[in-house]
């Protein structure tokens, strides 16, 4: 079964090409792609920030060359740009090109509309989709602080929120984006959760804009959390516990359809996050109990489908071994999470 491989179709705003891209894109649905586009661009948006985006965010780019098309210069800035970021080129020639310009893309070339459904299959898609296939092949960005991590993970989030899409949320990690309060960064909750190690207001923002741009994917398209609460051993009880209340409370608020919860105490190593099959962010824990370090983003498109099998496959593993992976019997485990860390508190400070 094909995978739905997004494909970003580019093409000039005439009416000929209109036709011809209508086209393009009522096949890639019938293959199962996902086909990216926009109708409602204007004739004078060239090579915009949207089409860049569109591009960034695309696993195949798929240009439309026609005489008109080959005609323009952003056509080749939009193909340079795919390029320079390692987003497999799929150009469909319609009609006689420039010498060099079909050739040079290997473009598939059609003479016709009618032949795109027999030369527009899924095997060229997937093809072309795995051509780069190897990590190396692509950019990553690195955060080298939490702080870089929490802005380029909003970013990256929101960019596809730009495009009206959202992504399931997979995240491995101690607590998870939910843990954090959606209150104003001055709320007596921060220095709760903080322990001590008071953050800015400024630092608080950028936490509570993760949360939020991570809440409206998990709403929309459901997440898949594998947390331990009890990793951070730099964070005292109280701290911890309002934490989780956090967690709680946003737990309680979702569908049960939109939520799973697994533990996996000792054996959370990174801090993983996968919107969707959008983008990953991967942190390093130099070790168990420790905060992150570099944390590495990438779109690209292999590197991200492959974290996403083995991630839903961990999950799958520990879910088996628990029995269960639901809403309430994550909120009915916390809760008791809760009941133990206060009990021990109070031991602790009778001692």
């Amino acid at each position: 079964m094909l995978h739905q491989y997004r494909v970003f179709v580019s093409y000039t705003h005439t009416a000929e090409d209109q036709l011809l891209m209508d086209a393009v894109v009522n096949r890639l649905h019938a293959i199962g792609a996902s086909p990216l586009f926009d109708q409602n661009l204007k004739p004078g948006d060239k090579f915009s920030d949207e089409i860049r985006r569109f591009i960034a965010h695309a696993h195949v780019f798929m240009p439309i060359l026609t005489k008109e098309a080959a005609s323009r210069p952003w056509v080749h800035q939009e193909i340079g740009y795919a390029m320079g970021l390692s987003i497999p080129i799929f150009p469909l020639a319609f009609g006689s090109l420039p010498d060099g310009l079909a050739t040079q893309l290997q473009a598939l070339t059609l003479e016709t509309v009618a032949e795109i459904e027999d030369k527009l299959t899924p095997e060229y898609i997937e093809y072309r989709a795995a051509s780069k296939t190897s990590p190396g092949d692509s950019v990553f960005q690195c955060a080298q602080s939490l702080s870089d991590r929490t802005r380029l993970l909003v970013e990256y989030a929101s960019d596809v929120e730009k495009l009206n899409q959202y992504g399931m949320i997979r995240q491995r990690s101690a607590f998870g984006s939910f843990s954090i309060p959606d209150k104003r960064p001055g709320a007596s909750v921060w220095k709760d959760r903080e322990d001590g190690h008071e953050r800015s207001l400024e630092e608080r923002q950028s936490l509570r804009d993760e949360r939020q741009i991570m809440e409206r994917h998990a709403r929309s398209a459901g997440c898949r959390l594998i947390i331990d609460p009890e990793a951070v051993k730099s964070h005292g009880a109280d701290a911890t516990i309002t934490r989780i209340k956090t967690l709680i409370d946003v737990l309680s608020s979702m569908p049960d359809d939109h939520v799973e919860v697994v533990f996996a105490k000792g054996e959370i190593q990174t801090g993983l996050v996968i919107v969707g099959d959008w983008f990953l962010a991967d942190a390093v824990v130099p070790l168990y109990g420790q905060n992150y370090q570099k944390t590495v983003f990438t779109r690209h498109g292999p590197s991200v489908i492959k974290a996403v099998k083995l991630f839903d496959q961990d999950f799958d593993d520990i879910k088996r071994e628990a029995g269960t992976a639901s809403r309430s019997d994550a909120i009915k485990h916390l809760e008791m999470l809760i009941t133990r860390l206060s009990s021990a508190k109070i031991t602790s400070n009778k001692a």
